[in-house]
Protein backbone atom coordinates (compact mmCIF):
# COMPACT_ATOMS: atom_id res chain seq x y z
CA UNK A 1 0.00 0.00 0.00
CA UNK A 2 1.72 3.26 -1.20
CA UNK A 3 1.76 6.61 1.24
CA UNK A 4 -0.52 8.38 -1.19
CA UNK A 5 -2.92 5.35 -1.34
CA UNK A 6 -2.89 5.32 2.85
CA UNK A 7 -3.15 9.09 2.90
CA UNK A 8 -6.42 9.34 0.79
CA UNK A 9 -7.52 6.21 3.11
CA UNK A 10 -7.53 8.05 6.25
CA UNK A 11 -8.47 11.63 4.53
CA UNK A 12 -11.68 9.88 3.58
CA UNK A 13 -11.89 8.69 6.81
CA UNK A 14 -14.43 9.74 9.26
CA UNK A 15 -12.53 9.45 12.62
CA UNK A 16 -9.71 11.82 10.67
CA UNK A 17 -12.47 14.21 9.76
CA UNK A 18 -14.01 15.11 13.26
CA UNK A 19 -12.21 16.50 16.39
CA UNK A 20 -10.04 14.08 17.72
CA UNK A 21 -11.15 12.35 21.37
CA UNK A 22 -9.35 10.08 23.37
CA UNK A 23 -9.42 6.64 21.48
CA UNK A 24 -8.58 3.36 22.20
CA UNK A 25 -5.13 2.06 22.20
CA UNK A 26 -5.55 0.20 18.48
CA UNK A 27 -6.38 3.47 17.20
CA UNK A 28 -3.41 5.50 18.62
CA UNK A 29 -1.13 2.47 17.46
CA UNK A 30 -2.72 2.78 13.88
CA UNK A 31 -2.29 6.94 14.37
CA UNK A 32 1.29 5.96 15.60
CA UNK A 33 2.37 3.89 12.23
CA UNK A 34 1.26 6.62 9.94
CA UNK A 35 3.04 8.92 11.23
CA UNK A 36 5.82 6.44 11.31
CA UNK A 37 5.57 5.89 7.53
CA UNK A 38 5.25 9.62 6.78
CA UNK A 39 8.14 9.85 8.23
CA UNK A 40 10.28 7.40 6.83
CA UNK A 41 8.67 8.15 3.35
CA UNK A 42 10.13 11.84 4.11
CA UNK A 43 13.51 10.83 5.30
CA UNK A 44 13.51 8.68 2.13
CA UNK A 45 12.87 11.20 -0.20
CA UNK A 46 15.17 13.95 1.71
CA UNK A 47 18.00 11.24 1.40
CA UNK A 48 17.04 10.78 -2.69
CA UNK A 49 17.01 14.96 -2.87
CA UNK A 50 20.98 14.58 -1.24
CA UNK A 51 22.01 11.87 -3.54
CA UNK A 52 20.36 13.60 -6.35
CA UNK A 53 22.41 17.02 -6.11
CA UNK A 54 25.43 15.30 -5.30
CA UNK A 55 24.90 13.86 -8.84
CA UNK A 56 23.98 17.43 -10.17
CA UNK A 57 27.29 18.93 -8.75
CA UNK A 58 29.45 16.57 -10.08
CA UNK A 59 27.78 16.62 -13.28
CA UNK A 60 28.45 20.73 -12.65
CA UNK A 61 32.25 19.95 -11.88
CA UNK A 62 32.48 17.66 -15.26
CA UNK A 63 31.03 20.37 -17.49
CA UNK A 64 33.36 22.94 -15.80
CA UNK A 65 36.31 19.96 -16.96
CA UNK A 66 35.06 19.50 -20.35
CA UNK A 67 34.66 23.51 -21.11
CA UNK A 68 37.58 24.10 -19.44
CA UNK A 69 39.40 21.49 -22.13
CA UNK A 70 37.15 22.85 -24.54
CA UNK A 71 38.47 26.32 -24.40
CA UNK A 72 41.94 25.26 -24.17
CA UNK A 73 41.35 23.16 -27.35
CA UNK A 74 40.14 26.41 -28.85
CA UNK A 75 42.64 28.74 -28.02
CA UNK A 76 44.74 25.64 -29.68
CA UNK A 77 43.10 25.68 -32.80
CA UNK A 78 43.40 29.19 -32.99
CA UNK A 79 46.85 29.58 -32.55
CA UNK A 80 47.21 26.59 -34.80
CA UNK A 81 44.83 28.50 -37.36
CA UNK A 82 47.04 31.57 -36.93
CA UNK A 83 50.19 29.20 -37.80
CA UNK A 84 48.35 27.88 -40.94
CA UNK A 85 48.01 31.33 -42.10
CA UNK A 86 51.46 32.42 -41.44
CA UNK A 87 52.56 29.07 -43.47
CA UNK A 88 50.25 30.25 -46.40
CA UNK A 89 51.93 33.73 -46.01
CA UNK A 90 55.55 32.56 -46.28
CA UNK A 91 54.72 30.35 -48.81
CA UNK A 92 52.98 33.11 -51.06
CA UNK A 93 56.26 34.93 -50.18
CA UNK A 94 58.73 31.99 -50.98
CA UNK A 95 56.49 31.69 -54.28
CA UNK A 96 56.72 35.36 -55.30
CA UNK A 97 60.80 35.07 -54.36
CA UNK A 98 61.16 32.30 -56.75
CA UNK A 99 59.25 33.80 -59.65
CA UNK A 100 61.83 37.01 -59.13
CA UNK A 101 64.92 34.33 -59.01
CA UNK A 102 63.29 33.19 -62.31
CA UNK A 103 63.36 36.22 -63.65
CA UNK A 104 66.45 37.15 -62.68
CA UNK A 105 67.95 34.04 -64.05
CA UNK A 106 66.27 34.70 -67.83
CA UNK A 107 67.40 38.32 -67.84
CA UNK A 108 70.47 38.45 -66.27
CA UNK A 109 72.04 34.98 -66.96
CA UNK A 110 74.30 34.34 -64.34
CA UNK A 111 77.34 32.01 -63.89
CA UNK A 112 76.63 28.23 -63.41
CA UNK A 113 77.98 28.82 -59.40
CA UNK A 114 75.21 31.03 -59.12
CA UNK A 115 72.69 28.71 -60.75
CA UNK A 116 73.83 25.85 -58.30
CA UNK A 117 73.22 28.21 -55.27
CA UNK A 118 69.60 29.09 -56.66
CA UNK A 119 69.28 25.74 -57.16
CA UNK A 120 70.00 24.80 -53.83
CA UNK A 121 67.66 27.01 -52.01
CA UNK A 122 64.95 26.30 -54.23
CA UNK A 123 65.44 22.57 -53.22
CA UNK A 124 65.50 23.67 -49.72
CA UNK A 125 62.51 26.18 -50.09
CA UNK A 126 60.61 22.78 -52.30
CA UNK A 127 61.09 20.63 -49.22
CA UNK A 128 60.13 23.21 -46.71
CA UNK A 129 56.88 23.49 -48.54
CA UNK A 130 56.46 20.03 -48.74
CA UNK A 131 56.84 19.88 -44.72
CA UNK A 132 54.67 22.89 -44.52
CA UNK A 133 51.92 20.88 -45.90
CA UNK A 134 52.43 18.03 -44.45
CA UNK A 135 52.37 19.84 -41.13
CA UNK A 136 49.08 21.57 -42.59
CA UNK A 137 47.60 17.85 -43.52
CA UNK A 138 48.33 16.69 -39.93
CA UNK A 139 47.04 20.01 -38.65
CA UNK A 140 43.64 19.58 -40.74
CA UNK A 141 43.40 15.80 -39.72
CA UNK A 142 43.78 17.05 -36.06
CA UNK A 143 41.14 19.40 -36.59
CA UNK A 144 38.47 16.85 -37.58
CA UNK A 145 39.63 14.30 -35.26
CA UNK A 146 39.09 17.54 -32.22
CA UNK A 147 35.65 18.08 -34.50
CA UNK A 148 34.16 14.84 -34.42
CA UNK A 149 34.97 14.57 -30.78
CA UNK A 150 32.86 17.93 -30.45
CA UNK A 151 30.51 16.54 -31.77
CA UNK A 152 30.21 13.18 -29.33
CA UNK A 153 30.99 15.89 -26.44
CA UNK A 154 27.98 18.07 -27.88
CA UNK A 155 25.75 14.77 -28.18
CA UNK A 156 26.67 14.21 -24.29
CA UNK A 157 25.82 17.25 -23.44
CA UNK A 158 22.81 17.64 -24.87
CA UNK A 159 21.69 13.95 -23.58
CA UNK A 160 22.69 15.14 -19.61
CA UNK A 161 20.72 18.32 -20.51
CA UNK A 162 17.50 16.20 -20.80
CA UNK A 163 18.56 13.75 -17.80
CA UNK A 164 19.06 17.07 -15.90
CA UNK A 165 15.93 18.70 -17.15
CA UNK A 166 13.69 15.33 -16.03
CA UNK A 167 15.36 15.46 -12.76
CA UNK A 168 14.60 18.94 -12.30
CA UNK A 169 11.33 18.08 -12.75
CA UNK A 170 10.92 15.35 -10.72
CA UNK A 171 12.92 17.37 -7.55
CA UNK A 172 10.07 19.69 -8.45
CA UNK A 173 7.75 16.91 -7.47
CA UNK A 174 9.52 15.47 -4.65
CA UNK A 175 9.33 19.55 -3.13
CA UNK A 176 5.66 19.60 -3.87
CA UNK A 177 5.26 16.39 -2.10
CA UNK A 178 7.59 17.43 0.73
CA UNK A 179 5.55 20.95 1.32
CA UNK A 180 2.47 18.36 1.33
CA UNK A 181 4.18 16.11 3.28
CA UNK A 182 5.14 19.01 5.68
CA UNK A 183 1.86 20.61 5.46
CA UNK A 184 -0.06 17.40 7.00
CA UNK A 185 2.68 16.62 9.49
CA UNK A 186 2.09 19.62 10.82
CA UNK A 187 -1.92 18.62 10.80
CA UNK A 188 -1.05 15.28 12.29
CA UNK A 189 1.16 17.34 15.29
CA UNK A 190 -1.57 19.17 15.96
CA UNK A 191 -4.05 16.20 16.44
CA UNK A 192 -1.65 14.40 18.42
CA UNK A 193 -0.87 17.21 20.17
CA UNK A 194 -4.28 17.66 21.82
CA UNK A 195 -4.35 13.84 21.71
CA UNK A 196 -1.52 13.96 24.43
CA UNK A 197 -3.61 17.15 25.65
CA UNK A 198 -6.86 14.74 26.47
CA UNK A 199 -4.35 11.91 27.34
CA UNK A 200 -2.98 14.58 30.25
CA UNK A 201 -6.48 15.13 31.34
CA UNK A 202 -7.53 11.28 31.28
CA UNK A 203 -3.94 11.05 33.54
CA UNK A 204 -5.41 13.78 35.74
CA UNK A 205 -8.25 12.33 35.96
CA UNK A 206 -7.28 8.95 36.89
CA UNK A 207 -4.88 10.63 39.71
CA UNK A 208 -7.88 12.40 41.10
CA UNK A 209 -9.59 8.83 40.89
CA UNK A 210 -6.79 7.37 42.63
CA UNK A 211 -6.79 9.68 45.27
CA UNK A 212 -10.49 9.50 45.82
CA UNK A 213 -10.06 5.62 45.83
CA UNK A 214 -7.68 5.85 48.62
CA UNK A 215 -10.08 8.46 50.46
CA UNK A 216 -12.87 5.47 50.22
CA UNK A 217 -10.71 2.62 51.18
CA UNK A 218 -9.00 5.02 53.96
CA UNK A 219 -12.99 5.27 55.04
CA UNK A 220 -13.88 2.13 54.26
CA UNK A 221 -10.94 1.08 57.07
CA UNK A 222 -11.90 3.60 59.00
CA UNK A 223 -15.51 2.16 58.98
CA UNK A 224 -14.37 -1.53 59.88
CA UNK A 225 -12.66 -0.47 62.44
CA UNK A 226 -15.37 1.39 63.97
CA UNK A 227 -17.53 -2.04 62.86
CA UNK A 228 -15.01 -3.81 65.34
CA UNK A 229 -15.13 -1.43 68.60
CA UNK A 230 -18.91 -1.36 68.00
CA UNK A 231 -19.24 -5.03 68.01
CA UNK A 232 -17.31 -5.35 71.16
CA UNK A 233 -19.30 -2.73 72.56
CA UNK A 234 -22.21 -4.53 71.27
CA UNK A 235 -21.04 -7.75 73.03
CA UNK A 236 -20.03 -6.00 75.81
CA UNK A 237 -23.56 -4.65 76.12
CA UNK A 238 -25.11 -8.29 75.29
CA UNK A 239 -22.76 -9.65 78.67
CA UNK A 240 -24.58 -6.46 80.40
CA UNK A 241 -28.30 -7.19 79.44
CA UNK A 242 -27.23 -10.97 80.71
CA UNK A 243 -26.21 -9.94 83.86
CA UNK A 244 -28.90 -7.58 84.73
CA UNK A 245 -31.49 -10.40 83.64
CA UNK A 246 -29.88 -12.24 86.02
CA UNK A 247 -29.61 -9.96 88.61
CA UNK A 248 -33.20 -8.97 87.72
CA UNK A 249 -34.46 -12.76 88.34
CA UNK A 250 -32.15 -12.66 91.17
CA UNK A 251 -34.10 -9.79 92.90
CA UNK A 252 -37.21 -11.37 91.70
CA UNK A 253 -36.30 -14.38 93.72
CA UNK A 254 -35.06 -12.45 96.48
CA UNK A 255 -38.44 -10.05 96.61
CA UNK A 256 -40.93 -13.40 97.07
CA UNK A 257 -38.46 -14.94 99.87
CA UNK A 258 -39.01 -11.45 101.80
CA UNK A 259 -42.85 -11.21 100.92
CA UNK A 260 -42.57 -14.49 102.32
CA UNK A 261 -40.72 -13.57 105.39
CA UNK A 262 -43.25 -10.25 105.98
CA UNK A 263 -46.48 -13.02 105.48
CA UNK A 264 -44.79 -15.41 108.06
CA UNK A 265 -43.97 -12.22 110.72
CA UNK A 266 -47.52 -10.58 110.03
CA UNK A 267 -48.88 -14.58 111.43
CA UNK A 268 -47.30 -13.77 114.53
CA UNK A 269 -46.99 -9.99 115.24
CA UNK A 270 -49.86 -8.16 112.75
CA UNK A 271 -49.84 -6.33 109.89
CA UNK A 272 -48.02 -3.25 111.13
CA UNK A 273 -45.43 -2.96 108.50
CA UNK A 274 -46.82 -1.49 104.80
CA UNK A 275 -44.89 -3.57 102.16
CA UNK A 276 -45.04 -3.03 98.32
CA UNK A 277 -45.77 -5.81 96.19
CA UNK A 278 -42.82 -5.89 94.31
CA UNK A 279 -44.30 -6.37 90.58
CA UNK A 280 -42.80 -5.89 87.21
CA UNK A 281 -44.53 -2.23 87.01
CA UNK A 282 -41.94 -1.12 89.66
CA UNK A 283 -39.52 -2.01 87.78
CA UNK A 284 -40.84 -0.90 84.69
CA UNK A 285 -41.32 2.21 85.76
CA UNK A 286 -37.71 2.83 86.62
CA UNK A 287 -36.60 1.66 83.87
CA UNK A 288 -39.12 4.15 82.04
CA UNK A 289 -36.89 6.91 83.28
CA UNK A 290 -34.78 9.40 81.11
CA UNK A 291 -32.04 7.21 78.69
CA UNK A 292 -29.30 9.73 78.95
CA UNK A 293 -27.82 8.46 82.09
CA UNK A 294 -28.28 4.89 81.24
CA UNK A 295 -26.25 5.51 77.84
CA UNK A 296 -23.86 7.07 79.63
CA UNK A 297 -23.44 4.74 81.68
CA UNK A 298 -23.79 2.09 78.81
CA UNK A 299 -20.71 3.81 77.43
CA UNK A 300 -18.82 3.95 80.41
CA UNK A 301 -19.16 0.37 80.71
CA UNK A 302 -18.10 -0.63 78.01
CA UNK A 303 -14.50 1.96 77.69
CA UNK A 304 -14.26 -0.06 81.20
CA UNK A 305 -14.77 -3.31 79.41
CA UNK A 306 -12.71 -2.74 76.93
CA UNK A 307 -10.02 -1.20 78.98
CA UNK A 308 -9.82 -4.77 80.86
CA UNK A 309 -9.84 -6.81 77.38
CA UNK A 310 -6.48 -4.52 76.64
CA UNK A 311 -5.00 -5.12 79.96
CA UNK A 312 -5.73 -8.59 79.48
CA UNK A 313 -4.23 -9.06 76.31
CA UNK A 314 -1.19 -7.23 77.59
CA UNK A 315 -0.31 -9.54 80.56
CA UNK A 316 -1.11 -12.41 77.97
CA UNK A 317 1.30 -11.20 75.27
CA UNK A 318 4.16 -10.04 77.90
CA UNK A 319 4.80 -12.94 79.79
CA UNK A 320 7.99 -10.54 81.59
CA UNK A 321 5.26 -8.78 83.78
CA UNK A 322 4.50 -12.47 85.52
CA UNK A 323 0.84 -13.27 87.12
CA UNK A 324 -1.45 -10.52 87.53
CA UNK A 325 -3.14 -9.42 90.84
CA UNK A 326 -6.87 -9.12 90.85
CA UNK A 327 -8.07 -5.44 91.04
CA UNK A 328 -11.46 -6.77 92.29
CA UNK A 329 -11.97 -6.70 95.76
CA UNK A 330 -14.81 -9.32 96.92
CA UNK A 331 -17.18 -9.18 100.26
CA UNK A 332 -16.77 -11.30 102.90
CA UNK A 333 -19.05 -14.32 102.75
CA UNK A 334 -21.74 -13.33 105.38
CA UNK A 335 -24.64 -14.83 106.74
CA UNK A 336 -28.06 -14.32 104.86
CA UNK A 337 -30.07 -13.16 107.31
CA UNK A 338 -29.46 -12.07 111.01
CA UNK A 339 -32.12 -10.56 111.96
CA UNK A 340 -34.49 -12.80 115.15
CA UNK A 341 -37.78 -12.78 116.35
CA UNK A 342 -36.80 -10.23 118.79
CA UNK A 343 -35.62 -7.55 116.70
CA UNK A 344 -38.71 -7.84 114.00
CA UNK A 345 -40.66 -7.18 117.09
CA UNK A 346 -38.91 -4.51 118.15
CA UNK A 347 -39.19 -2.93 114.73
CA UNK A 348 -42.75 -2.34 115.49
CA UNK A 349 -42.49 -0.59 118.06
CA UNK A 350 -40.46 2.41 116.21
CA UNK A 351 -40.56 4.48 112.98
CA UNK A 352 -39.71 1.89 110.07
CA UNK A 353 -38.46 2.31 106.59
CA UNK A 354 -39.22 -0.16 103.38
CA UNK A 355 -35.97 -0.03 101.37
CA UNK A 356 -37.49 -0.81 97.64
CA UNK A 357 -34.33 -1.97 95.92
CA UNK A 358 -33.73 -2.54 92.11
CA UNK A 359 -31.18 -3.71 90.31
CA UNK A 360 -28.07 -2.36 90.08
CA UNK A 361 -25.72 -1.86 87.28
CA UNK A 362 -21.97 -3.15 87.94
CA UNK A 363 -20.39 -6.66 88.09
CA UNK A 364 -19.67 -6.06 92.34
CA UNK A 365 -23.20 -5.13 93.20
CA UNK A 366 -24.12 -8.70 90.90
CA UNK A 367 -21.62 -10.41 93.11
CA UNK A 368 -23.05 -8.99 96.60
CA UNK A 369 -26.25 -10.09 95.04
CA UNK A 370 -24.92 -13.79 94.08
CA UNK A 371 -24.22 -13.67 97.99
CA UNK A 372 -27.37 -12.49 98.97
CA UNK A 373 -25.68 -9.14 99.94
CA UNK A 374 -29.62 -8.02 100.00
CA UNK A 375 -30.95 -4.87 101.98
CA UNK A 376 -33.53 -5.82 104.61
CA UNK A 377 -36.56 -4.23 106.44
CA UNK A 378 -34.81 -3.00 109.65
CA UNK A 379 -35.24 -0.28 112.31
CA UNK A 380 -34.05 2.72 111.25
CA UNK A 381 -31.23 3.73 112.70
CA UNK A 382 -30.14 0.16 114.08
CA UNK A 383 -26.54 -0.31 114.54
CA UNK A 384 -26.73 -4.65 115.02
CA UNK A 385 -27.95 -5.16 111.23
CA UNK A 386 -24.19 -4.87 109.34
CA UNK A 387 -26.20 -6.02 105.88
CA UNK A 388 -27.33 -2.61 105.07
CA UNK A 389 -24.38 -0.95 103.14
CA UNK A 390 -24.40 2.44 102.63
CA UNK A 391 -26.89 3.62 99.37
CA UNK A 392 -24.22 3.94 96.28
CA UNK A 393 -24.90 6.68 93.50
CA UNK A 394 -25.19 4.26 90.96
CA UNK A 395 -27.94 2.63 92.86
CA UNK A 396 -31.43 3.80 92.67
CA UNK A 397 -32.83 3.32 96.15
CA UNK A 398 -36.87 4.72 97.22
CA UNK A 399 -37.49 5.20 100.62
CA UNK A 400 -40.90 5.84 102.20
CA UNK A 401 -41.02 6.79 105.99
CA UNK A 402 -44.34 5.46 107.97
Amino acid sequence: MSLNSKWESNRTNPRYQTIWKPARQEDQGDFCEAVEDLRNEVDELVIKNKTLDQKLQDRDFELEKLNSKLKRYLEQLNFKDIQIQDLYDCQKKLKEEIACFQRTNQEAGDSNSSKNEKDDLICKLKNTIVNLELQVQEMEETISCWEEENELRNQDLEANKHYLEKTFARMDDVCCKIKQYKIELKKLETENAELRACMNDMQSQQTQMKTCYTELKEKCETMEKEKENLEIENLALQRNLDQLHIQYNHCRKCMTRMKEKFECRDQYTGPSVTTESYTDSTVTKVNSQPEKRNDEKASERNKRVVQKKQKSTQWKSNPKLGKRKSSIKRPLNRSRSRCTKKTNEKLHERKTVVFKIYPPSGSDNLKRYRRGNLGVVCKKGASHNRKLSKPKKSMKMLYQKR
